[in-house]
This record gives structure tokens, C-alpha cells and sequence, in this order.
């Protein structure tokens, strides 16, 4: 069965390959094909024709069918042109691109069609003269169609769709062209015949220009004078080659013709007035200029008479603006000015009718004429009438201080005066600068200078009347500065002994004028008084009663008493309101009492280098309880001895200096008893002064010595006293043989290491020469001695009972003073302070026999007495020239129980013979006034 099935299928398969092929290729006449074709069937297409393409089937009806039109790409494919149709006709409208095409029958194609589309004939728009043509010229627009006949030829302008002009001539052509011609043409062709249009033109634009501007000017400017010279000049802005015409109304005619663009009259007279125009022709384009604007000249008779005027106010001072004017009712004149006289020199030429002098003086003045002139020749008007100018000399302003110091401090009121030198009283307004700048504007400037400045101050005056305005002053410079601080000056020494007479000095340095002084003492707290800040604490100051506006600048203690110690401070004050300057550093004094021990330095000198070896002591006669050393330094008291010293037995204190001892120090009991007073500087420099802490005696020698803290390779030294050189000494040490006052004051020195500080060199009066005075005195003193030896010993008891509670009263006053400055001076430091007081100390000595005592021990009753004699002041007033003796006599008395010479004499029972030695010593004379 399977072979019988194959059998079958390869019969069917043999059957219809027969059938088909004998369908191919044995009756072909009878297969339908599709047919492209061209209707109608035309050789050439133009652009913008409409083209029918017609598909067929040969041999079929065509209905029933569909259809679609395909054309070959650049790539050699055919694409779709249209979609399915049941239409066989396909239209393109306004044909453009020619190409291959074929159509599709249902599943029949067609041949190949090769369509072809020609472009439509060119126009070209050309112009003539050009396009940018001139008012009133003809234009023609010339449409040129490259091909074809019979065309009709329409012009178009703008977007206007409809033609404007429309012939079946190729020219167009605008008559008197004007503004409103400008603009945008082109122009296309049309016939009947194919091609029934031609392409559209190129676009032409036409621009209409005015004719070129012409100008006419005259020379000089109407109106002018019969005889002068008038020129007329023609100018014609753009192109050349002009022939210039000029015109007088009312004729066409032109009165004058040239190639220049001038015409000129020659002596004007009354018949060349009128109205004149121009206007230039030539043979290009273009042919014709714009004619001018008409000129009318007018003729006048005789030259004018100028006005000559002085413009501002009277009068004319030195250095103001002057003008002169010179008038006329016609322009184009060149002015002259004369000064003095008419046949002069003239003084300026100017094409303006002013004259002016920037900054006039007193010879500027005079009489002045002015007259005017043009053309070529020149011709000349008339002199005006003559001007005179008065110039006097300008009001000058004068800046005084209205103060009669010119030295001006910071917070002080200022007033200055502006004045005006003129022997006329006008009435002025002022105006201040400062420093070029409008400040004030009052007669009287016054102000507070609250700045640290530099400044200058002018002014000047204006009349309120006739604004007459003087002259600057001169820049007055005001200085001011920083507001003052006094400087307060007392003696070298602060430290005193009551009955001393001491000044204080209070100066405003730099300043001398018109200052008053107030004097002030450091007080407890008080209500309502004016306090001062130093180093941080407040104090409070009491205004002295007998210290109020010192002009002198000075105030003394005389004579000094031990209320007076304290701390002072100083202030001035000038004008009105007053002003005040700061208070000055305070200056402590100290006035003690005759000292009761001294106070012994070793080494003996005021200058050490810092980390010297340095011991003070006290040493006091007899009993030392009680006795203590004391000190102002920049270090707290807290001990016995200052901080880092060490105290040894008794009051006695040593140390290695550091820089904070310096000051000074003293040695006190607590019955308020002193010393000297030594002032110890500490000096951390290479070089410093050997000088005596204690004060010379007069006709002592002097040693001064340069000190150094390493060994130098030069001893040679420098000294100087008071700042000024003393002579050169190269063993470092000077002597002087026998002081006296004039050696006191400040000494230096200085090495190649270095300079010292300044040291003060105090030197006291000797002892007077014994004259009868004394003598009767120390006679006084044996004979008083002897008559009271029997009751010595209880005047002794007494005397020192009431001199005990005297000190006690007097010190413990004094010691209460001295505490209340002890805050300040510790902050002060109280450096560089020297003592200046004399001190004598009585002295006696109690001794139990001599060599010669007897030995078997039996008692000799020792009476010894103390004498303190004081001479009663004289209270009436000395002449400080006469030579004043000793205030104070000091006696020392030694009282010695002695034996017999010879073992036979008689002794007194219980040592009732007493031996007196009196030595009698005066102390210093003082040359301090009382």
C-alpha cells in the first residue's frame, strides 16, 4: 500500500510540472501585463505642471482592481509613492524632480517610466541710472526672460501679491522719483503657450536720497555797515566739481556764477541789501544740489559806537575778578581794549566782547576805552566812551588768639577772633575753616579742643551790604596737645629735721602763661573732696589753706615742723572758666625729730650691683629693746628685716641685693625714735658710683670712685656733676680735697662697659670756729654744771621723765603721719632719695674708775648727768646774710669717780668726789632760711 501511495504522488507532481510549463511557454499571448504610460504624452514637463500617470492591464478590464505608484530611491529600490488604490490614474501637481516610476496592478507590475521635469525660463530685474538715485530722477526696471516668446511682464513691489505695473514691454519706468518710490522689486512673465509663466526675479531695493545739502554763510554777519567787505561762501557737503550759483530775490537769474564757492561785495552800499540763496549744478549725478536757505543782508550807515561796562560790584578790591564788557548789537567782531590813553598799545584782542583780569591790583586801575573791528581789510567801529576802574586794596582778615598763651592743651577752650584790617566800619558776616573746610560762621570762634591735633584755622570777611568779601587771613596753626601734667620738684632729700626750711616747686613744662596752683596733701577719707589714682589706689586730697592759686608756683614749709609730713601733690588751672591740668605724682616729705641712733651701712655707699653683699645695722646708745630696722621699697615690710634678708642679733640685717631693694631705709624704736634716713639703690647695670651714703662735712675730702661689676681692660672714667663733663680721670677714681656747697649735687660716671646712675652728693657746714660766744657758753656750761652736781642726779631723773613723754607725743604724732603714707610710698618705691639731716648725738660714757682703779673691790658710787642744751630762738628775723650760729649745742658730760693720787690723801666716804669732763661740740650751721 505504501508503494502504491508513493507511485500516486510522484504521477501528480509529473502532471502539474507538465501543465505549468506548457501554460509558460506554449501559450503566451493570452498572459495579462501592466502597462505605465505618460498622459498626455509629452516630451518636456516644466516645473509646476501637472502630470497624469496612467496604469493599465493589457487585455483586462480595470476596474475591480488595485493599484499603487512606486518610484526608484537613490539607492536603486523602488519606494511607495502611493498607498493601495482602485483608481489606475495617478496626478503630481506642480511638478518639480523628474525619476523613475512603475505601478503595481494588484500582483502585476509594469514597466519602468523615465519622467523628466525642466526648470521654467529665468527672469532677471536689472535698474538704471542705479538703485540709490536722487529726488526727482527717472528710474526704469528693466524684466528680462532668458527663453520663449510672447511673454507678458508684470512688476511687483513689496509683499503686495497684485503686480504694480503690467505690459507686454520688458520696462518699467518712475518719473521724478520721490520717497515714496523706495523699496523692494522683482517681476516674473506669463504667456499662454507652455511654458505659461517664467520663474520670479532676483529682488531689487531702490533708495531715493535727497540732493546733496547746500549752505550759505556771510561774512560778517548782517547787519553791516556801508563800506565793509561781505563775502558769501556756497558749500556743498558731498561731491565736487560743483558750478556755484547765487541768486537775489526776486529775480530767477543768478547774480553772480563761479567755479569757488565765493562771492564777494566790495564796499557794501544801501542798493546790496536783500535776500541772497545758492545752489550748485554740474554735469554727473548728481546734476543739481538742494538750493540753500535765503541769507537777508542788511547795509547801515556809519560804524558803531561800542558800550564798554565794568560787570560785578563796587568797589573793585585787590584780587578780585574784574570783567569788561564791550557792547554791540552786531556779531563777527574781533574786540581791542585800550588802556590810558587811545593812541596806547592796545592792552588785549579778543573774538569775545569781554576783557577780564583774574586777580586785579592797584595798578590794574585806570581809564579804559574799547572799540571793534572785522574783515579784510579791517574794518573798525567807533571807541566807546571811556571806563574808569578805582582798585584799592582789599580788607585783610587777621586770626588773634583770644588767650594769652599759645600753647593750647587737650579738654582747654579755645576763642579766636577774626578781624578785619579797614579803616571803613562795615558791617561783615565771618566765615571760619578749619583746614580748608567751612566750620563756623561767627565773629567769635569758640570751641573746646577735645583732640590731640594740628590744625589751621583762616577766615575772612563779607559785607552784608554790597557783598564785599576780604582777604584770607593767614593759617593760624593750633597745636594742641596732650593735657599737661604738672611736674612737682622738692629737695634731693624728702627726709627733714623740723626747723628745716623746705619749697616745693609745681611747673607746667612747656607752658609758663597764665597759671595758678593748688596745693594738696594725702588725707584720710572725706566726704566732698577731689581724689587722685596712683598705682591703682585712691587717695584724697586736701586743698591747703595757706596753698590757694599760688601764681608763683611755690610753696614753702618755714620752718618745717613734724605736722608737716605727708605726701603733696600740685595741680594748675588758667582762664575763665578754669581749665585744669591733671594732679602732678605726689612728693612725700618727712620731718623728724633729732635722731636717737644711726643707722650703719657696710659697704658704705648708695649704689650696689645687683647680688652685692649688703648689711645694715642699728646702733643705738644704750638700751637697743625695741629698735627695729624699717624700709620703703617696691617689696612689703613683713619682717624684721625685708623679704629675703636675714636678720642677726640685735637690729641688725644683711642680704645678696636684688633689684626690688632699692629704697630707703631707717632704723626706728617703738617709742617712735629714728635714725638717719639712707637711701640704697640697686642698680643691675655694668658700671656705678661710689658716693658716701652719709653727707660730707665742708673741707673734708671727696672720693668718688667708678665701679664695675667685671674687671674692665680700660680704667679710665668719665665723671660728670649735674650733667655737665667734669675732667677725664684713667684711674676710675676722683678726689676732691676740701668740699664745700658748691660740690653738692648729682654725679655720674661712665666707662667703655657702661654709665652709672645718678647719685646725690650732700655736703654739710662744719663745725663754727670757737669764738667768744662759744666760749662764755662752754664757761656757762662747766660753772651751771658744777653749782647742780649735788642734785644731778635728780634733775637727771626729771629731765629725762619729761623728754620721754615729749617724744613719745611728738614721734608717736609723726609715726601716725608716716603710717597713713606708707601705701604710697611703698608703691612709689622711693627711689633716689637723699637726707640732707644733721644729726649729733649725745653720748655718755659710765666708767668705773681707770687704770689706776683700786683693786680690793670696794664700791665707788658712779653719778653720771646728760645735758641737753637748747638755745632759745630768736624770733625776730634774720638776715640771711649775716652769719647765723649754731641752733643747737650738744654737751657731753663724763663723769668718772677717780682714787687719790697718793694712798695718803683722804678719801670721801661713799665716792663723794666726783669728776666732771665737759665737752662742748656745735653742731652744723644751717644755711636754710628760717
Amino acid at each position: 500500500m505504501l508503494k502504491i501511495q508513493d507511485s500516486i504522488d510522484t504521477g501528480c507532481l509529473f502532471l502539474l510540472i507538465f501543465f505549468t510549463f506548457h501554460i509558460y511557454f506554449g501559450n503566451t499571448e493570452d498572459v495579462s501585463t501592466a502597462v505605465l504610460t505618460l498622459e498626455p504624452n509629452r516630451t518636456t514637463i516644466f516645473q509646476g505642471e501637472t502630470v497624469h500617470l496612467n496604469c493599465s492591464v493589457k487585455g483586462q478590464n480595470s476596474y475591480d482592481r488595485w493599484y499603487k505608484l512606486q518610484r526608484r530611491n537613490s539607492y536603486g529600490y523602488f519606494t511607495d509613492v502611493t498607498s493601495w488604490v482602485q483608481r489606475s490614474i495617478f496626478e503630481i501637481h506642480h511638478a518639480k524632480d523628474g525619476g523613475i516610476y512603475r505601478c503595481i496592478a494588484d500582483s502585476l507590475q509594469s514597466n519602468v517610466l523615465n519622467l523628466t521635469v525642466s526648470g521654467l525660463p529665468k527672469a532677471k530685474l536689472t535698474v538704471e541710472p542705479e538703485v540709490c538715485v536722487f529726488i526727482g530722477e527717472t528710474v526704469t526696471l528693466i524684466c528680462e526672460i532668458e527663453s520663449h516668446r510672447g511673454w507678458t511682464y508684470k512688476w511687483y513691489k513689496g509683499l503686495n501679491p497684485n503686480p504694480v505695473s503690467e505690459s507686454e514691454g520688458n520696462t518699467f519706468t518712475i518719473s521724478g522719483a520721490g520717497y515714496s518710490d523706495e523699496g523692494q522689486f522683482w517681476c516674473r512673465g506669463e504667456r499662454r503657450d507652455r511654458p505659461t509663466a517664467s520663474e520670479t526675479s532676483g529682488i531689487i531695493v531702490l533708495v531715493v536720497q535727497g540732493l546733496p545739502v547746500t549752505m550759505l554763510t556771510v561774512e560778517p554777519q548782517s547787519p553791516v555797515f556801508t563800506g565793509e567787505t561781505v563775502t558769501f561762501k556756497c558749500t556743498i557737503y558731498h561731491f565736487d566739481g560743483w558750478t556755484y550759483k547765487w541768486h537775489k530775490a526776486p529775480s530767477s537769474n543768478p547774480v553772480f556764477e563761479s567755479n569757488g564757492n565765493t562771492f564777494t561785495i566790495r564796499g557794501a552800499a544801501e542798493s546790496d541789501k536783500g535776500q541772497y540763496w545758492c545752489q550748485g549744478e554740474r554735469r554727473d549725478r548728481p546734476t543739481i544740489s538742494y538750493p540753500s536757505g535765503s541769507v537777508i543782508l542788511k547795509v547801515m550807515g556809519s560804524p558803531p559806537k561800542p558800550t564798554l561796562s565794568l560787570k560785578g560790584s563796587a568797589p573793585v578790591l585787590t584780587g578780585n575778578y574784574v570783567l569788561l564788557t564791550c557792547e554791540l548789537q552786531s556779531a563777527g567782531w574781533l574786540f581791542y581794549y585800550y588802556k590810558t590813553t587811545l593812541d596806547s598799545q592796545h592792552v588785549s584782542v579778543s573774538e569775545i566782547n569781554s576783557y577780564s583780569i583774574n586777580s586785579v591790583k592797584v595798578s590794574d586801575g585806570g581809564q579804559y576805552w574799547c572799540r571793534a573791528g572785522r574783515g579784510d581789510p579791517v574794518f573798525y567801529t567807533q571807541y566807546s566812551d571811556a571806563l574808569w576802574v578805582n582798585v584799592t586794596e582789599r580788607p585783610k582778615a587777621v586770626v588773634s588768639l583770644e588767650l594769652n598763651w599759645t600753647q593750647i592743651f587737650r579738654g582747654e577752650t579755645v576763642t579766636l577772633r577774626c578781624n578785619i584790617q579797614t579803616e571803613e566800619n562795615h558791617d561783615w558776616e565771618y566765615s571760619w575753616y578749619r583746614n580748608g573746610i567751612l566750620w563756623s560762621v561767627n565773629h567769635l570762634y569758640t570751641f573746646t579742643a577735645t583732640y590731640v591735633s594740628k590744625d589751621n584755622y583762616t577766615c575772612r570777611g563779607q559785607q552784608k551790604n554790597n557783598q564785599m568779601v576780604s582777604d584770607f587771613s593767614e593759617a593760624f596753626t593750633l597745636n594742641v596737645i596732650e593735657k599737661p601734667k604738672p611736674v612737682l620738684r622738692g629737695p634731693p632729700q624728702t627726709w627733714l629735721t623740723e626747723g628745716d626750711s623746705v619749697t616745693l616747686s609745681c611747673e607746667v613744662r612747656g607752658s609758663t602763661t597764665g597759671w595758678r596752683f593748688h596745693w594738696y596733701r594725702y588725707v584720710s577719707f572725706r566726704n566732698r573732696l577731689p581724689t587722685v589714682t596712683y598705682g591703682g589706689t585712691t587717695y584724697y586730697l586736701e586743698l591747703l589753706s595757706n596753698g590757694e592759686r599760688e601764681t608763683g608756683g611755690s610753696y614753702t614749709l618755714s620752718p618745717a615742723a613734724l605736722r608737716h609730713t605727708g605726701v603733696y601733690v600740685c595741680r594748675a588751672e588758667r582762664g575763665e572758666p578754669a581749665y585744669h591740668t591733671e594732679f602732678s605724682d605726689p612728693q612725700p616729705l618727712f620731718i623728724t625729730g633729732v635722731p636717737s641712733a644711726s643707722l650703719v651701712i657696710k659697704p658704705n655707699r648708695t649704689q650696689h650691683f645687683t647680688g652685692d653683699s649688703l648689711s645694715l645695722s642699728c646702733e643705738v646708745q644704750g638700751n637697743s629693746t625695741g629698735w627695729r630696722l624699717r624700709w620703703f621699697t617696691k617689696k612689703p615690710e613683713i619682717s624684721q628685716c625685708p623679704y629675703s634678708w636675714t636678720a642677726a642679733s640685735g637690729p641688725r640685717c644683711h642680704t645678696v641685693l636684688y633689684s626690688y631693694d632699692s629704697g630707703v631705709y631707717w632704723c626706728q624704736s617703738d617709742n617712735s625714735k629714728y635714725s638717719h634716713i639712707v637711701n640704697i639703690t640697686v642698680h643691675n647695670g655694668p658700671v656705678i658710683i661710689d658716693s658716701p651714703a652719709y653727707p660730707v662735712t665742708e673741707g673734708d675730702p671727696l672720693s668718688l670712685r667708678c665701679v664695675y661689676r667685671s674687671q674692665p681692660a680700660d680704667f679710665h672714667a668719665n665723671f660728670f656733676k649735674d650733667s655737665l663733663p667734669l675732667k677725664n680721670h684713667t684711674s676710675g677714681e676722683m678726689t676732691i680735697t676740701a668740699v664745700s656747697r658748691k660740690d653738692e649735687g648729682y654725679y655720674q660716671c661712665d666707662n667703655t662697659q657702661g654709665i652709672s646712675l645718678t647719685a646725690y652728693v650732700t655736703v654739710k657746714a662744719s663745725f663754727s670756729e670757737p669764738g667768744s660766744s662759744h666760749v662764755l657758753v662752754a664757761v656757762s656750761v662747766v660753772l651751771v654744771t658744777l653749782l647742780i652736781l649735788v642734785i644731778m642726779l635728780a634733775l637727771l631723773f626729771c629731765s629725762k621723765k619729761v623728754k620721754g613723754l615729749h617724744d613719745h607725743t611728738t614721734f608717736a604724732h609723726q609715726d601716725q603721719s608716716l603710717n597713713d603714707q606708707t601705701q604710697h610710698l611703698n608703691q612709689q618705691g622711693c627711689t633716689h632719695l637723699e637726707s640732707d639731716i644733721t644729726h649729733v648725738y649725745d653720748t655718755v660714757n659710765m666708767q668705773n674708775g681707770g687704770e689706776d682703779e683700786d683693786t680690793t673691790g670696794s664700791t665707788t658710787d658712779l653719778t653720771y648727768a646728760q645735758l641737753e642744751l637748747k638755745p632759745i630762738k630768736n624770733k625776730q628775723k634774720i638776715n640771711s646774710d649775716e652769719h647765723v650760729p649754731s641752733d643747737v649745742i650738744y654737751a657731753k658730760v663724763n663723769i668718772t669717780a677717780r682714787k687719790p693720787k697718793n694712798k695718803g690723801e683722804d678719801q670721801p666716804p661713799n665716792g663723794d668726789v666726783t669728776y666732771a669732763t665737759v665737752n662742748v661740740k656745735a653742731k652744723e650751721l644751717s644755711t636754710k632760711d628760717h
